[in-house]
């Protein structure tokens, strides 16, 4: 007889419409997929992408300009000491549109890296349950490991997301 993990029952139940059994994903995570089928997204099919005009990505980089380059110097120091280890860092918005990213080579050529640009929108609405959604909701850090990720096309990808807030909060 197979035994079944809880994600595995869990990733079966959402992709065949039944409900998750208690306790097999970690609560935010249940939350989120909750939310993306209440919105009639299809775990099985791929995402449509939406990418904002460059032009808009420039407004929204402009309208966090002093968080942004504080946020580039450290994702610079972070790339020089995991360089080499297929990653990508990036940057986004409370309304999770990414707004930079700096990657490995590995990285950037893969589907996902292709997928992760700048301009990308990657809410719960657009791309399902994925850290940076995550993170913007719950207000709070989020990480996402391969499976977990409400879409399935996305099942390689571990993502870490935190938010970064003001002193108003």
């Amino acid at each position: 007889m197979q035994h079944l993990s809880g994600l595995d029952r869990a990733r079966a139940a959402l992709e065949s419409g039944r409900r998750f059994p208690a306790g097999a994903l970690p609560a935010p995570v249940a939350a989120s997929w909750e939310r993306c089928r209440a919105l009639g997204l299809d775990p099985r099919r791929p995402p449509e992408p939406e990418v904002l005009p460059f032009a808009e990505v420039r407004r929204r980089r402009e309208a966090v300009g002093a968080m942004r380059r504080l946020a580039l110097a450290e994702m610079q120091l972070l790339h020089a000491q995991i360089a080499g280890s297929d990653f990508m860092i990036a940057l986004g918005d409370a309304d999770g549109v990414v707004l930079d990213t700096i990657s490995d080579q590995a990285f950037s050529d893969s589907p996902a890296g292709r997928e992760i640009i700048p301009g990308s929108r990657w809410s719960e609405a657009n791309r399902g349950t994925n850290a940076l959604g995550l993170a913007a909701i719950e207000r709070a850090p989020a990480a996402i490991h391969g499976r977990e990720h409400y879409f399935a096309g996305h099942g390689r990808l571990s993502c870490m997301a935190a938010p970064i807030l003001g002193p108003d909060g």
